[in-house]
């Protein structure tokens, strides 16, 4: 087997922030530097759906909120990619595709 890492630990908060409205000063935080996979574990570990986001650890400026639904539609998408990627019967029809297009 090949060694696959958590796609969730290689992709930045950064990306996926919306808007800070409220009172979301009293969510636990993290930074724009961490990962969707961290930040799975800190929504777990605090039973929250939304943690604030700051800019850095010097700077802690709100950034905004990144939401539990966010990163499972991130999840879900990428595992549906890999899914088509990797399945064994798009795979063989690729090849013999490939092999007709060469007989020809």
């Amino acid at each position: 087997d090949v060694y696959q890492p958590d796609i969730l630990q290689s992709v930045s908060v950064a990306g996926f922030l919306k808007k800070a409205e409220g009172p979301h000063f009293r969510l636990p935080h993290i930074y724009t530097s961490d990962d969707l996979g961290f930040a799975a574990e800190m929504m777990g570990k605090y039973n929250t759906a939304e943690l604030l986001v700051l800019e850095n650890r010097d700077k802690p400026v709100v950034s905004g909120v990144i939401t539990s639904e966010a990163i499972l539609k991130y999840y879900s998408t990428q595992k549906i990619k890999d899914h088509d990627y990797q399945s064994p019967g798009k795979t063989r029809r690729i090849m013999v595709r490939g092999r007709n297009l060469f007989k020809h």
